[in-house]
C-alpha cells in the first residue's frame, strides 16, 4: 500500500487589530477651516467658561514637548477671558481646534471627515465639566510615546548648544589601543548620545570606546562588526554627522504619527514598526510578544517593492497557504530568469509543462489572464503560514523558508510582504484569544 499526505490550506478567522508604521516622513494636512467649525459648535454651546479657556492656553504652553510649534496669532486675547465668564465662544472655539490641528490629533482624513472630527473634538472638549482631563486623554500616553518626547527634548538641547561635536576624517587612520587625536572628538560625540562612555579629551582608541561604537552600530540599526577597528566604517561615520536639529525634527514627525495612530483606540492591537524591522503584539500598553521581519525592498529609486503604511485588522490565518505569484513578479522577474530555457508562450502545452517542471501550476488560457500557482510545500515561499488583513497593496504578514535573512540587521529583502520570524507562535498567540474569534472558514 502506498500512502501520502497532502498539504491542504486551512483558513481561521479572527479580527485583530494591526498597524504598520514607516520611517517618519511629513505629510500634509487637509485645509481645516476653524472659523466655520466655530460658528457650527458655537451656534449649539451657549458659552464656554474660564476652565476651557484655560486648559486651551495649557495645551498652547505645553506645545514644544511634544514638538508642536503652535501659531501665537491664534491665543490672541485668550489670556483675558481666563477668569471671565463671558468669554467670545466663537474666539475660544477657534482657537481650540487650531491648537489640536496642529497637535495633529485630528488624524489625517479626507477633508470632509477632517472638519467633522475637529467639530466632534471640539464639542467634547467644551461641553466637558473638565476640558482639561478631556484634552489630556487626547494624547498618548504610554512609554513610547513619552521616550520620544525625551529623545525630542535632548536633541533640541543639542541643537541650541551647538549641535554634535564634529568627527575628523582622520579617524578611519585610528588604531585599536592606540592613540590619535580624532579619537578625542569621536569620543566626545559618542558621549553626546552614551553616557557610558567618557567625553573627555582622552586620544585612546582603547575598549569603552571600542564598546561604545558598538552600542551606537546597534542604535543605529546597522550590521555588528567583529574586530574592534571595523567598528569605524563610512555608514556609522554617516549616522554621527546628521545633525541634532534634523533628529529633532524626524522624532516630531514620529510624535505626531503617533497621536494620530488609531491603535489607543484598542487594548489589544498587533504593530510593526518598518524602520525598525520588528513586529509587537500589545495587550492594555503593555508588549506581550515580539517577532523580527523581512520587509519590503526598494530598488533604483523605485518603491514598487516598499511596504506600505496602513491600519488595518488581521481577518484570517492560513496553514499551508499555496502562492499566487504576482503577475507583476512572474512577468518582470521570472520570465526574465527562465528566459534561455522559457519555451514561447504561444505553445501553451510546452509553455505549461515548463511551468509544471518547475514546481507550479499556470493557470489561464490568455496572456492577460496567465498566473502562477504553487502549492504548498518546502519550496513555497509563503511557508507553513500566513497572515491576511485587507489592503490595496495586496501585501500579508508570512512564514519564510529563508531564515537566514533574520540574523541580518536591516531586512529589506522582500517584494513588499512581511516575512515573519516564528510566525506560528504569532498564529497561535492571536487563535487562543478568544475575543478574536478563531473560527474555522472555508479554505
Amino acid at each position: 500500500m502506498l500512502s501520502c499526505a497532502v498539504m491542504t490550506p486551512l483558513c481561521l478567522a479572527l479580527a485583530a487589530p494591526f498597524w504598520l508604521a514607516a520611517p517618519p516622513k511629513a505629510e500634509v494636512s487637509p485645509p481645516l477651516d476653524v472659523n466655520a467649525i466655530a460658528n457650527v459648535v458655537s451656534a449649539e454651546v451657549e458659552r464656554v467658561g474660564p476652565e476651557l479657556v484655560e486648559a486651551t492656553l495649557a495645551l498652547a504652553a505645553g506645545a514644544k514637548a511634544h514638538g508642536v510649534t503652535v501659531d501665537e496669532s491664534a491665543l490672541l486675547g485668550l489670556e483675558a477671558w481666563q477668569t471671565s465668564d463671558a468669554a467670545p465662544t466663537a474666539q475660544v472655539i477657534a482657537a481650540l481646534s487650531t491648537i489640536l490641528d496642529t497637535y495633529g490629533i485630528i488624524r489625517d482624513v479626507p477633508p470632509e471627515a477632517h472638519t467633522r472630527a475637529a467639530e466632534r473634538i471640539a464639542r467634547d472638549v467644551i461641553t466637558a465639566a473638565l476640558p482639561d482631563v478631556v484634552l489630556a486623554a487626547l494624547l498618548p500616553w504610554d512609554s513610547e510615546y513619552e521616550a520620544l518626547k525625551a529623545g525630542l527634548a535632548r536633541y533640541e538641547a543639542l541643537a541650541s548648544a551647538g549641535d554634535f561635536v564634529p568627527v575628523p576624517s582622520a579617524v578611519w587612520k585610528a588604531k585599536p589601543q592606540k592613540e590619535h587625536p580624532a579619537i578625542a572628538s569621536l569620543r566626545a560625540r559618542l558621549h553626546q548620545e552614551d553616557a557610558a562612555v567618557g567625553g573627555d579629551a582622552d586620544p585612546l582608541f582603547g575598549d569603552d570606546v571600542v564598546d561604545a561604537l558598538r552600542r551606537a552600530r546597534e542604535r543605529f540599526l546597522l550590521e555588528p562588526k567583529t574586530e574592534a577597528r571595523s567598528q569605524i566604517d563610512r555608514a556609522l561615520l554617516g549616522e554621527l554627522a546628521i545633525p541634532a536639529r534634523e533628529r529633532a525634527r524626524m522624532l516630531t514627525i514620529a510624535l505626531r504619527a503617533l497621536r494620530q495612530s488609531e491603535r489607543y483606540e484598542h487594548r489589544y492591537y498587533v504593530r510593526v514598526n518598518l524602520q525598525e524591522f520588528v513586529g509587537h503584539v500589545v495587550e492594555d500598553g503593555r508588549q506581550i510578544h515580539a517577532f523580527n521581519v523581512v520587509v519590503g525592498r526598494p530598488s533604483g529609486g523605485s518603491l514598487k517593492n516598499a511596504t506600505p503604511t496602513l491600519s488595518s485588522t488581521i481577518r484570517a490565518v492560513i496553514f499551508n497557504p499555496p502562492w499566487v505569484v504576482p503577475k507583476r513578479i512572474f512577468r518582470e522577474e521570472m520570465m526574465s530568469v527562465y528566459a534561455d530555457e522559457i519555451p514561447p508562450e504561444l505553445d501553451e502545452m510546452a509553455f505549461e509543462a515548463f511551468w509544471d517542471s518547475k514546481g507550479y501550476e499556470l493557470h489561464g488560457r490568455t496572456e492577460k489572464s496567465r498566473y502562477l500557482r504553487l502549492p504548498p510545500g518546502p519550496k513555497n515561499p509563503l511557508g507553513k503560514v500566513k497572515l491576511m488583513f485587507e489592503n490595496r497593496s495586496s501585501v500579508y504578514l508570512h512564514d519564510t523558508p529563508s531564515k537566514k535573512l533574520f540574523a541580518k540587521t536591516r531586512r529589506a529583502f522582500s517584494h513588499g510582504c512581511l516575512r515573519t520570524q516564528n510566525p506560528v507562535e504569532l498564529a497561535e498567540l492571536l487563535l487562543r484569544r478568544p475575543a478574536l474569534g478563531g473560527k474555522p472558514v472555508p479554505s
